[in-house]
């Protein structure tokens, strides 16, 4: 967790702090927050991988991890990287993103495959003792 009273004082040290508005302190949050949220956005901040377990008869599969922001690949238990469908008329395919978080796996096997994604920006939390 980000240290609210850390930020809020170093946002009051900056420009911000010459701002009439900068008085009220969610103004001050939501500006933090929107900028932590653009960092991440344009930078790999934070990327993390997880487990998907796929069987053989089912090619529909929801990512779910709670931070999830955005797949990078998807690899099979040997590292090797599967291939997306990148065009409509691809014709050799491993899986294709049906939605930012929902994949489509061409040939199903009974395995664990693991996926990279950038997880999402960290929320921030108003100190309560401020």
């Amino acid at each position: 967790m980000i240290n609210t009273v850390e930020l809020k004082n170093a946002a009051k040290e900056l420009m911000i702090s010459q701002l009439p508005i900068a008085e009220r302190d969610d103004i001050i949050y939501r500006a933090i927050e929107l900028a932590v949220v653009e960092i991440y956005k344009r930078f790999n901040l934070s990327i993390k991988f997880a487990k998907l377990l796929v069987e053989q008869d089912n090619h529909l599969y929801t990512l779910d991890v709670p931070d999830f922001a955005q797949l990078i690949t998807l690899q099979n238990s040997k590292g090797e990287e599967l291939i997306p469908l990148n065009t409509v008329d691809d014709a050799y395919y491993d899986y294709k993103l049906l939605n930012f978080n929902q994949v489509y796996i061409k040939e199903p096997k009974n395995e664990t495959l693991d996926y990279i994604y950038k997880a999402s920006a960290p929320t921030i939390y108003k100190d309560l003792s401020d």
